[in-house]
C-alpha cells in the first residue's frame, strides 16, 4: 500500500513537470516538523530517504516508458474503452500498475476493460504454473512451516535458519538433501527481493 501511495504521487509530480526526485527530498523537512512525535524519524532518516530515494529512482523509468506506450496506444484507441490486453500488458512488461491507467483513463474520458485485464492476468498465472519447475513439481496441499520474513530494506546479508527442505523430484519435504539433488530450500528470513510488478527479482547462488 505504501508503494502505491508513493507511485500514485510520483505520478501527479509527473503530471506537473517535475523530472526530479521530489518526495526524498521532502523527508529532512518532514522529520524536522513531526520527529517530536515519532522519534523513530530522526532516528532512521536516512534509511527513509534512500527507500524513497529508491523508488523514485526505479519507478522514473516505468513511468516513463508505460506512459508513453500508452499514450501511444490510446492514439490509434477505436473506442472510448482501453482494452484489457493493454492494461495487462503495461503490467506485465513495464510493471506499470493498472490503477495509472485508469487515473490516465478517467482524465481523458475513458473507460477501462477491468474485466479483459482479470481475464488476461488469469491465463498469465495458468501459463506460469505450467511453465514453472517449482509450481508444477511442489502441491499446493504441502504444509511449509510458516512464511519467509524479507529484511532487504535494512540488510545486504542477514544470517537464515533452514525451515524447509523440499525435493524438486516429487515435491516432498526432506530431513536432509544428497548430494547432486534438486531441491528448494525455505528460509525463515531473506534479502532477496522476490520479483513484483516489474521489478526484477534478485538472483543468488
Amino acid at each position: 500500500m505504501l508503494r502505491r501511495i508513493i507511485r500514485r504521487a510520483l505520478r501527479h509530480a509527473d503530471k506537473l513537470g517535475s523530472k526530479q526526485p521530489v518526495l526524498s527530498s521532502m523527508v529532512p523537512t518532514l522529520v524536522k516538523q513531526m520527529s517530536n512525535a515519532y522519534p523513530i524519524l530522526k532516528k532512521n532518516s536516512k534509511l527513509i530517504k534512500a527507500n524513497i530515494l529508491q523508488e523514485e529512482e526505479q519507478f522514473a523509468l516505468t513511468l516513463v516508458q508505460g506512459m508513453g506506450l500508452l499514450k501511444e496506444e490510446v492514439k490509434n484507441l477505436k473506442g472510448k474503452t482501453i482494452p484489457g490486453e493493454l492494461i495487462f500488458r503495461l503490467y506485465d512488461t513495464y510493471g506499470f500498475p493498472p490503477d495509472m491507467t485508469a487515473d490516465f483513463a478517467r482524465e481523458n474520458n475513458l473507460k477501462v476493460d477491468l474485466k479483459g485485464y482479470e481475464e488476461a492476468m488469469t491465463k498469465q498465472k495458468e501459463r506460469g504454473r505450467e511453465a514453472s519447475t517449482f509450481g508444477s513439481v511442489i502441491p499446493e496441499s504441502l504444509n511449509l512451516k510458516g512464511s519467509t520474513n524479507f529484511v532487504g530494506y535494512e540488510k545486504d546479508e542477514v544470517k537464515a535458519k533452514i525451515v524447509e527442505l523440499v525435493s524438486l523430484s516429487d515435491g516432498k519435504a526432506q530431513e536432509k538433501i544428497k548430494k547432486n539433488q534438486e531441491a528448494v530450500v525455505i528460509l525463515d528470513k531473506t534479502s532477496f527481493y522476490a520479483e513484483s510488478g516489474g521489478q526484477v527479482e534478485i538472483l543468488g547462488f
